[in-house]
């Protein structure tokens, strides 16, 4: 959970918060403006058929601004594929997981939020959220 708060003296105030995701550095003859913004985020199982792979399935970084590792723990593989939807509900992206863990490549999709499903042959097992940033 992030924190933030105002401080102020005789030469200024200021804003801040603790846990910016993206920033930018202004500099000057008089000083310099580090500033950001911050974007709430969760790992979210909005369905699925066996509630004991909650633990066993993720995703890391969330947000991203390159790329996302699926992981699968005790889970055995081999029927085992995951698809990426826009917020509009098209498929961006369908593709088979062949090992414990899959690099998800998304440096070339536009910032937005996106939906990743995991699938053994056709029965969805977990779906999540994922924020890809700037």
């Amino acid at each position: 959970m992030a924190t933030g708060g105002n401080a102020s003296s005789s030469g200024g105030s200021m804003s801040y918060s603790v846990g910016q995701v993206f920033s930018s550095i202004y500099q000057g003859n008089q000083g310099n403006i580090v500033e950001g913004y911050q974007q709430s985020y969760a790992i979210t199982l909005l369905g699925g058929i066996d509630d004991k792979l909650e633990a066993g399935l993720s995703v890391y970084p969330n947000p991203t601004v390159a790329s996302l590792t699926l992981k699968i723990v005790d889970y055995k593989e081999d029927n085992l594929s995951y698809k990426m939807y826009d917020l509009k509900g098209n498929m961006i992206v369908s593709h088979s997981i062949t090992g414990a863990e899959t690099l998800i490549d998304m440096k070339e999709l536009p910032t937005a939020v996106y939906f990743i499903t995991i699938l053994d042959k056709e029965a969805l097992l977990k779906t999540f959220r994922v924020i890809k940033g700037q």
